[in-house]
């Protein structure tokens, strides 16, 4: 069975995300860079390997996926990707 992938729409880089976040400021803005480590960065265009969903598979605001990209394992916003069948990623906009 092939890992379900999906194409990254918008950019994420967690330490941007986790500290400009301010509802996740009021929660802890002293996030250690290895609590950092288990988020997968993405760049617009990047297609991972879904490794693991939200339960019910939704890509609402609170939902985050795991994910493998290259040699780095983490997790990222569902919200931030669209799933794509082999062969089907788009050329990135710029």
């Amino acid at each position: 069975m092939t890992a379900e992938k999906c194409q990254v729409i918008k950019e994420f880089n967690p330490e941007k995300y986790f500290t400009s976040n301010t509802h996740l400021k009021q929660m802890g803005s002293d996030r250690g860079s290895k609590d950092l480590e288990k988020y997968l960065p993405l760049n617009i265009g990047d297609i991972v390997a879904v490794i693991a969903k939200t339960e019910n598979g939704s890509q609402g605001d609170d939902d985050w996926w795991a994910g493998a990209l290259g040699e780095r394992i983490g997790r990222f916003p569902a919200k931030y990707v669209l799933l794509i069948q082999e062969g089907d990623a788009r050329k990135p906009s710029r």
